[in-house]
């Protein structure tokens, strides 16, 4: 990033593996009163001009992007 842009990054804490599986968060105003709070995806890529996540969720197979994503714990 250095050589590239010409200045040092000093934290890379957003940078995540592809691949692996996160729970996307759903607004209030998306969901039913009973509805799930988050649903399953997998992290495959970043938007950086916005500072977004590109998710893959398989129960709805389509690409969600997010800002709001938790990494499932291990």
């Amino acid at each position: 990033m250095e050589m590239w842009f010409g200045h040092v990054m000093k934290n890379l804490d957003y940078l995540h593996m592809f691949g692996r599986e996160w729970f996307v968060y759903t607004p209030k105003q998306f969901r039913k009163k009973f509805g799930k709070k988050s649903v399953f995806g997998r992290l495959i890529g970043y938007l950086n001009d916005k500072d977004m996540y590109q998710v893959y969720m398989p129960s709805l197979k389509k690409i969600v992007l997010s800002h709001d994503i938790y990494f499932k714990p291990a």
